[in-house]
């Protein structure tokens, strides 16, 4: 995934926005925030194998679970 430029009237208030094919994620800042017990973002990878390796020979770190 890319990271895209937000619009400067949204820069201001942080975060971050990434977009690949047909997948758009906006990530925000909120100070107070609490996350639920039991959120998280989740994402269907029709190439499961073929993504872990591609994880591997970038050097990122992951957990099969």
């Amino acid at each position: 995934m890319k990271e895209v430029e937000k619009p400067p009237v949204l820069a201001a208030s942080g975060g971050c926005w990434f977009q690949a094919p047909g997948v758009i994620i906006h990530l925000s800042i909120q100070a107070d925030f609490v996350p639920a017990r039991k959120a998280h973002p989740v994402f269907l990878v029709k190439a499961l194998h073929a993504f872990e390796q591609h994880l591997i020979a970038a050097d990122i770190a992951f957990t099969v679970d």
